[in-house]
């Protein structure tokens, strides 16, 4: 159940992100980018030591999940910057 807790704390690390773009306003690609190299600079040591998943549609939903996932971040990065922070949905937008 560690999980949870890498969980919790990947999620207060978005907000973070969001809330220091709010100041710097990179744009939002270069910020993932770091972001991903950052993560993938600390998961490098830990690689020999996982069991990967012998199912190819696994592969498939993961590399999915990714590109939605860098577009919706860039996104809400981009809109951090240019609205200092300020995310809201509206129905009369």
């Amino acid at each position: 159940m560690l999980w949870g807790l890498f969980a919790l704390i990947a999620g207060l690390a978005y907000c973070v992100q969001s809330e220091i773009n709010k100041t710097y306003k990179v744009k939002g690609f270069t910020l993932n980018t770091f972001r991903s190299l950052y993560a993938a600079i600390l998961m490098l040591p830990l690689l020999p030591f996982m069991e990967w998943p012998a199912i190819p549609e696994y592969y498939l939903v993961v590399i999915l999940e990714a590109a939605i996932s860098v577009v919706c971040m860039m996104a809400q990065y981009n809109l951090a910057a240019k609205n200092q922070g300020v995310l809201r949905a509206s129905i009369n937008q």
